[in-house]
């Protein structure tokens, strides 16, 4: 069972543990997250009271944020100009620290040969199906059929049909929120989350997000005394890593408020 973060008891215990340490470490989803899902993810934008919110939170000596997207790297920087702080792209495997610093690990030779005949093999079945958009990663590809009216389950058998014939070990297949991705499966968002731990010293670490591939990094918090995974999306408590939830992405607005307006 998760509890709501936002609750009094939670509120409280996250204080003691900040009045404690030397700083916090917090880090975002960003669609679903920080904004709300879009039909279009070219349509999403980040408002200019969240941003204000983020850059506000970066500005604080105690507070370290990043923002971990599925999204491609170049795209999350455009959506999310925040300074100070950590942006990573393609679930980390484009990470920007906060002195600028980029970290990149190394993906397999095989895989980006694969991921072209899958690209390929996409564009041709899907290209000309009304309400599916096509976001290609270039080490990463995602089917979005939020805007597709039919019946989802014959999106997801074309997929995984054009899966079975180029699957490999260095590659795996997710569904997340209305979208089917293929990526590296040697890199995560709990990679991610660990590689910007290393940089900082011993801190609380929170982590909100609200998909599948959330799940990586609420399972590095999961047994952290220190760590607080966050999911988003209070139906999901049922099978997720994550200790605490928040109903949506205006609770998680209040929530980063109330980070903010202690730690300031």
């Amino acid at each position: 069972m998760v509890t709501d973060a936002l609750s009094s008891e939670a509120k409280q215990d996250l204080r003691l543990t900040m009045s404690n340490a030397p700083g916090l470490l917090l880090c975002c989803d960003f669609d679903g997250t920080l904004v709300p899902f879009t039909d279009d993810p070219l349509d999403t934008e980040l408002p200019k009271s969240q941003k204000s919110l983020l850059q506000d939170l970066a500005n604080l000596d105690e507070v370290h944020l990043a923002v971990i997207s599925g999204r491609d790297f170049d795209e999350l920087t455009d959506l999310v100009p925040i300074e100070n702080a950590v942006l990573a792209g393609n679930h980390g495997l484009n990470l920007m620290q906060e002195n600028g610093e980029i970290h990149r690990p190394e993906v397999d030779g095989k895989v980006e040969p694969v991921i072209s005949r899958i690209r390929d093999r996409v564009h041709d079945v899907y290209e000309d199906i009304s309400g599916i958009i096509i976001e290609d990663k270039g080490i990463g590809l995602t089917v979005h059929y939020r805007k597709y009216d039919g019946d989802p389950e014959t999106i997801k058998e074309k997929f995984y049909r054009i899966w079975s014939e180029h699957e490999i070990p260095e590659l795996e297949l997710l569904e997340g929120a209305k979208l089917l991705e293929i990526r590296p499966s040697n890199w995560d968002k709990g990679d991610a989350l660990q590689t910007i731990r290393r940089d900082l010293p011993e801190i609380p670490a929170v982590y909100v997000g609200d998909d599948t591939t959330d799940e990586d990094a609420f399972a590095v918090l999961k047994d952290d005394p220190q760590g607080y995974p966050i999911v988003v999306g209070k139906e999901k408590e049922k099978d997720t890593n994550a200790t605490f939830y928040l109903e949506d992405t205006q609770a998680v607005t209040e929530f980063l408020n109330f980070i903010l307006s202690f730690s300031g």
